[in-house]
């Protein structure tokens, strides 16, 4: 498990996540010892969490190709294969976003007539959306999950680049009960 502050950030926010939803099973993927720690401390003995071990990790600055290749063990394929084979209905990563969208696209496959996948991200109130040349196509009147392909840049969003961003932050632990929320609709 990765991230730019690791697991700890990605434990708390699954803590908030199973106290909010009660009738919601989560799957951490990473090292086990160090996530059964963590779970222990912030979540206590809750049979809605599982975890699944994962011995490799990719790193926020990996190039997609390379841990796609190298990495078949890393949380976050460990994670994308639990989807593939039903063990979950949906994942959420904190990580290398362009890894996790090589490594879903190779191992779930795209549906007909999709080219590429999307991004669900949390936008601040005012953030201007551009379409890839660059073209202001909206802005936001407030905080809501949109649907991107781009990346999160300090004035707002741009689309079009492939950049590893949209992480959990400290303050990523409302961010990612809203996405669960979203899902959850």
């Amino acid at each position: 498990m990765s991230g730019d502050l690791g697991p700890e950030v990605v434990v708390r926010a699954a803590a908030a996540t199973l106290r909010k939803y009660r009738n919601l099973d989560l799957i951490l993927v990473g090292d086990q010892t160090e996530l059964e720690v963590l779970a222990g401390r912030l979540v206590g003995d809750d049979p809605r969490l599982r975890i699944v071990h994962a011995s490799e990790v990719v790193g926020m600055s990996e190039p997609p190709a390379e841990s796609l290749r190298k990495k078949k063990d890393s949380s976050m394929r460990v994670a994308i294969n639990q989807l593939k084979d039903g063990h979950a209905d949906a994942c959420v990563s904190a990580g290398n976003t362009g890894a996790l969208m090589a490594t879903a696209k190779f191992v779930l496959k795209m549906l007909p007539g999709i080219d590429r996948p999307a991004i669900i991200a949390e936008l601040p109130a005012g953030a201007t959306l551009q379409n890839s040349s660059g073209s202001p196509e909206d802005v936001l009147g407030g905080p809501r999950l949109v649907f991107l392909t781009g990346s999160r840049e300090p004035d707002g969003v741009t689309g079009g680049q492939a950049a590893a961003l949209y992480d959990l932050y400290p303050d990523g632990e409302q961010m990612f009960l809203n996405a669960v929320a979203y899902m959850l609709q």
